[in-house]
Parts: structure tokens; C-alpha cells; sequence
């Protein structure tokens, strides 16, 4: 099972990904995690291993865009940045198969 922090990291990832791939030239990132955000500006030193990688990754794809803009949005208001995600780690897809097995044995 992956942490909330790693589910962010991957989401954010493959959104950079895709985005480098159709040769986006100005990009936003939005997230909920402040620690991320916050951590891929700069503001903050990531030192937990588990999510170096993740960090090293999206660092080395946000280089290759002319212009780039990060925005906290907190949770509360965020529930489709939460969404994407979740499904982005697999999470969501683990929990609808546990529920789907869940109801398959009453």
C-alpha cells in the first residue's frame, strides 16, 4: 500500500508525463498536499526516501518546460485533484475491488 504523499507524487508524475509528451510549453500544477507543493518549489527539502524518487522524477520533467505554476488547493476544496490521485496510485481501483468483493460474499 502506498502513503497519500506517494499517491500525490504519482499523480502529479504522470500529469507531467502526459504533458511533456503533447510538448505543452506552459503548464499548472495544482495539488492538495502542501507538503508537495511545497517540496517542488523549493520550499521545502525532501528527505523521506520513499518519495525521493518520485521528487527526482517530477524535478527532472518540470526542467523541461519553458513555463510552470504551482497552486495549493487545499483538500476540502479539491476533490477531484483527491480522485485523480487516488486512481493515479491504483487506490481507488484496490478499494472498488474490495467493495465488489465485499458484496459478492453477503
Amino acid at each position: 500500500m502506498i502513503t497519500n504523499n506517494q499517491a500525490e507524487y504519482e499523480a502529479i508524475l504522470k500529469g507531467l508525463q502526459l504533458l511533456h509528451e503533447v510538448k505543452a510549453e506552459a503548464i499548472e500544477v495544482f495539488g492538495d498536499s502542501q507538503l508537495i507543493i511545497n517540496q517542488l518549489i523549493g520550499l521545502y527539502e525532501c528527505k523521506e526516501d520513499t518519495l525521493r524518487g518520485y521528487y527526482d522524477e517530477c524535478q527532472r520533467l518540470l526542467k523541461e518546460f519553458p513555463h510552470v505554476s504551482f497552486q495549493h488547493v487545499p483538500r476540502a476544496q479539491n476533490q477531484e485533484a483527491n480522485r485523480l490521485a487516488q486512481s493515479a496510485s491504483g487506490y481507488r481501483v484496490f478499494q472498488e475491488v474490495l467493495s465488489s468483493e465485499t458484496s459478492n460474499n453477503d
